[in-house]
Formats: structure tokens, sequence, C-alpha cells
């Protein structure tokens, strides 16, 4: 399992809510994709189907899931990213 996190802090709750409905929309490319980058993680791509998202007041927190092995559930790993949401 791959988990790629990301919190970002705005100036305002507002400026948050607005880079929340960006990023959620879909191919908005808003994670950049750093197992690409990362030996052993490189053939590792991210497609957006295991994804969360939440906001914390000024604070916009973001996460996608990918299995490295196996067939995980598309349930199970939407799972794991809206987990990973409460560790940002």
């Amino acid at each position: 399992m791959l988990i790629a996190a990301s919190r970002t802090d705005m100036s305002s709750s507002n400026y948050a809510d607005a880079l929340k409905r960006l990023a959620d929309r879909g191919g908005s490319g808003n994670v950049t994709d750093l197992a690409r980058e990362t030996p052993g993680y490189d053939a590792t791509k991210f497609t957006g189907q295991n994804y969360a998202s939440q906001t914390h007041g000024p604070s916009v927190h973001i996460a996608e899931a990918e299995p490295l092995t196996g067939s995980p559930s598309t349930s199970t790993m939407r799972d794991l990213a809206r987990q990973a949401l409460d560790h940002l």
C-alpha cells in the first residue's frame, strides 16, 4: 500500500474551501506523484480512484492510496485514504 498525503495551509477557511473544490475535480492533478521519483515505487501510478479530502479551518488535507501488490477492494482503498487524513 502506498499513500500520498498533503496538507496545505491557506490564509482563510474560504480559500481552503475553494482549494478543496478545485482539488476534488477529477483530472486536476492536485497531488504531485512523488512515487514516480522514488526508487522502488516508480511503477506505482496514482489514479485518483482512491482519493479523500477534507478541510480543517484554513487547512486542506488530501490523500490518495494505491495498492503495491494484490487487489484490495476499492472501498478498502478509499477507507485507507480517508484514514490517512486523520494523521495530517
